[in-house]
């Protein structure tokens, strides 16, 4: 994650529809809870278990490059999704064992133990989060590995809590409504925030996220694939019959009017080196040249010249490129290619001298 990305992280909270209202829905039923009296604390009793849940939905959904869920009525329901809650085991058992270290004089130690959980705590919801499992939050080797994995990202995150803790004090001497959501805010941004950095660091965490760019590019790549092999293997049949021109032909015209990328065409340009024959993959190359040269790539055009012309030693590109390259040539200092753009012998030819 760049700065760019962590500062655009730091407003997504109250940019995104759903979090913004679940940022405005919680900061008043909270507020609502304080002034409630006896129904207050039911209330707070079902805010703070709808909340956990809905946080640690929202590290998950983030985590696994997903759209943030909106808080649901069944969150607040504490015999569903108890999973959820194993969130705060965590911090629970830290909170336990510094009171009783603190009870015992050993006051540092107990800070100790609450920072350290406070650490860790990222890389346990995200655990728990992706495996539904609390036991998961209790493996220390595992908890440390994730922490490793993410790396440096990871201090995103405390950087988060830094900006969150600024904007919670800066709210403090404001009304009361405008402190209940610079709070919703923090806890919001903590567990949003968290959530994309562990997005960013999703292949090297092993996250099983199902709208990752590289999956979709891989899948394209796949898709591109068959349909190329299935355009060369038509190709082929017509060059088989002895007709190479039309298989060459069939091939160019499928990507003028299919794919126009370069990189189409580069991958049938490579694919027709493996043939027996060498011409198809030379008389492609002079349209593959073409499209190089209307996209004003010379230098790689004066690559694949000189694939052709070690080659064929006589092959020669169109008339409209043949200035263009013999410049890029001498600009350049390929001597030979510019030679053989002049009608010199290409050395080192299978019929150059």
């Amino acid at each position: 994650m760049t700065a760019r990305e962590f500062l655009r992280e730091l407003v997504y909270p109250v940019t995104h529809g759903g979090l913004a209202v679940a940022i405005v829905f919680f900061a008043a039923l909270a507020l609502l809870a304080v002034k409630a009296g006896l129904f207050g604390l039911w209330l707070a009793v079902l805010l703070s278990f709808g909340g956990a849940k809905y946080l640690l939905a929202v590290l998950r959904a983030r985590a696994l490059g997903e759209e943030p869920p909106v808080a649901e009525v069944d969150l607040f329901n504490p015999a569903t999704r108890l999973w959820m809650l194993g969130a705060w085991v965590l911090i629970t058992i830290a909170s336990f064992g510094a009171v009783l270290l603190e009870g015992a004089g050993y006051g540092a130690a107990a800070k100790v133990l609450l920072y350290a959980a406070a650490f860790l705590f990222p890389a346990a919801a995200l655990r728990l989060a992706v495996t539904q499992s609390p036991l998961e939050m209790l493996r220390p080797f595992v908890l440390l590995g994730t922490i490793r994995k993410t790396g440096a990202a990871y201090g995103w995150i405390f950087a988060a809590a830094a900006v969150a803790a600024l904007v919670n004090g800066l709210a403090s001497g404001l009304p009361e409504p405008v402190r209940f959501l610079a709070a919703a805010y923090e806890v919001v941004l903590l567990f949003s925030l968290s959530g994309a950095v562990f997005y960013a660091r999703r292949e090297a965490l092993e996250l099983p996220v199902r709208r990752s760019p590289e999956i979709h590019a891989q899948r394209r790549r796949q898709v591109a694939e068959r349909e190329r092999r299935t355009v060369l293997d038509h190709a082929y049949a017509h060059v088989s019959r002895g007709n190479g021109p039309a298989g060459i032909a069939y091939i160019r015209q499928w990507l003028e009017r299919n794919d126009d990328r370069v990189e189409a065409w580069r991958w049938f340009f490579e694919a027709l080196g493996e043939w027996e024959s060498p011409r198809a993959q030379v008389n492609l190359g002079r349209d593959y040249i073409a499209r190089l040269g209307r996209g004003g790539a010379w230098e790689q055009a004066l690559a694949v010249l000189d694939r052709c012309l070690a080659l064929d030693g006589s092959f020669r590109p169109r008339d409209d490129d043949r200035k263009p390259l013999l410049a890029a040539a001498e600009r350049h200092g390929r001597d030979a290619l510019a030679g053989a753009l002049r009608g010199e012998p290409y050395p080192g030819s299978a019929n150059g001298s």
